[in-house]
């Protein structure tokens, strides 16, 4: 592991035409070998987790997400 970041905000959406930024706040983003790899230890999955979800691979599709 090269570094980390504990609750790191990722920015899903943009706030536009007065609507709020969408951001997405995991438990841990941990940096290995120059790639990001996002952990997140959800007791369940809401319908705003999985829409956030869908957000963050949508805008991030290289980025590798582990639910556990």
């Amino acid at each position: 592991i090269d570094g980390y970041l504990y609750h790191g905000a990722i920015l899903l959406t943009d706030g536009r035409e007065g609507d709020a930024a969408v951001r997405y706040i995991p438990d841990f983003v941990i940096i290995r070998d120059g790639r990001a790899e996002i952990v997140d230890t959800t007791g369940f999955e809401t319908p705003e987790f999985r829409l956030k979800m869908k957000l963050l691979r949508e805008r991030y599709p290289r980025l590798e997400v582990q639910l556990r």
